[in-house]
């Protein structure tokens, strides 16, 4: 499994510089940012001491839509609860959620927002999940370093690397020839929801794409099962008013 570790709008170049050696550290490689070039700085290359490589390979994206596409499973990282209803998620519930997911997600993205004022609403609604780290005290605070840290400790034992992460099938996105993507499956839903009148802002239709996160890979299969009758009832009923 591959994890994809993304910062959004950094601004302190020791900040990233530490992020790499934090990913380092427990064994991640994969660093993206979007629009910063703070990690060139050279600050940031003196913090980053013993795992410069990380910061050489980041990628660097426009817009944080570029720098999720092609994963499979996109989790947002928040240090406040917002007003709209969400499902929240430690670090070590986020652990057993993917683990759970074996066979459907293989690319994992994990967003990092601004140090000032984290990620917008619009850029929280990208991913498929949200967490939080929860913390103790009047005015509990983690800068960006320690945050990512949090993270890549309690995800490293899930982490695979080299070839074997990136086996993936072909065939409408099904490793393997077995089931589809998460990805795959979540757009599949979200469309058969368009189309019974629970898209866009609808609250339960996001309620509920936003509850796949917590099934497991047999779960999914169950969905992907469920979809097909769906979708054949309303190919039906389109024909019947036809």
């Amino acid at each position: 499994m591959e994890f994809r570790f993304i910062l959004v709008e950094p601004s302190v170049p020791e900040n990233v510089g530490s992020v790499a050696r934090a990913l380092k550290t427990f064994g991640f490689h994969s660093l993206s940012i979007v629009n910063s070039e703070v990690h060139k700085e050279e600050k940031a290359q003196w913090v980053a001491h013993g795992s410069r490589e990380i910061l050489q390979q980041a990628m660097v994206y426009a817009t944080v839509k570029e720098a999720v596409e092609g994963l499979d499973f996109v989790v947002a990282t928040t240090a406040r609860r917002r007003t709209l209803h969400h499902d929240y998620h430690t670090p070590r519930e986020l652990r057993r959620l993917i683990g759970e997911k074996e066979g459907t997600i293989h690319r994992v993205g994990l967003l990092f927002g601004r140090e000032e004022s984290g990620l917008t609403n619009e850029e929280l609604a990208v991913a498929h999940c949200l967490s939080t780290i929860p913390l103790v005290g009047a005015y509990p605070s983690l800068n960006l370093a320690q945050a990512v840290l949090v993270y890549a400790y309690e995800l490293s034992p899930i982490q695979v690397t080299g070839s074997k992460a990136g086996e993936t099938g072909t065939g409408g996105g099904q490793p393997g020839g077995s089931l589809p993507t998460y990805q795959v499956l979540h757009k599949r839903v979200r469309r058969i929801f368009e189309r019974i009148g629970l898209g866009g802002e609808n609250l339960v239709g996001r309620r509920l794409l936003e509850r796949l996160a917590l099934l497991s890979s047999s779960d999914l299969r169950l969905v992907h099962s469920l979809c097909t009758r769906v979708e054949k009832s309303l190919a039906l009923e389109e024909e019947g008013r036809e």
